[in-house]
């Protein structure tokens, strides 16, 4: 996850468990679409402890144009991210997601 100091977010997120498929069989790269997420936007803090994503691109196209509130803190070289409310995902579920980043070195 990239934040620049101009306002823009990129992300890509993939499961660490992610194989190379192999050519030609369909289920095998179903799967890695399945095991992968990205988007781009701008970010914008809102407030302590959230901010919001107004998404440019994303694997999912539904959320390209909506605005993606986030809950947020940093403790140290660590950066922990949620979802403010759930969100439908793909499979028709409401999720909360809860991601953990910590700066590279």
């Amino acid at each position: 996850m990239t934040y620049t100091p101009d306002g823009h977010i990129f992300a890509l997120i993939t499961a660490s468990d992610r194989k190379p498929a192999t050519p030609a069989d369909d289920a095998q790269e179903a799967q890695l679409y399945r095991t992968a997420s990205s988007f781009s936007g701008k970010y914008t803090v809102e407030g302590p402890g959230l901010m919001a994503y107004s998404l440019d691109v994303a694997t999912n196209p539904n959320l390209v144009g909506t605005k993606q509130q986030r809950q947020w803190k940093i403790e140290g070289d660590t950066l922990t991210v949620k979802t403010a409310k759930p969100m439908l995902a793909l499979s028709g579920k409401e999720v909360n997601f809860v991601l953990i980043w910590t700066r590279a070195k």
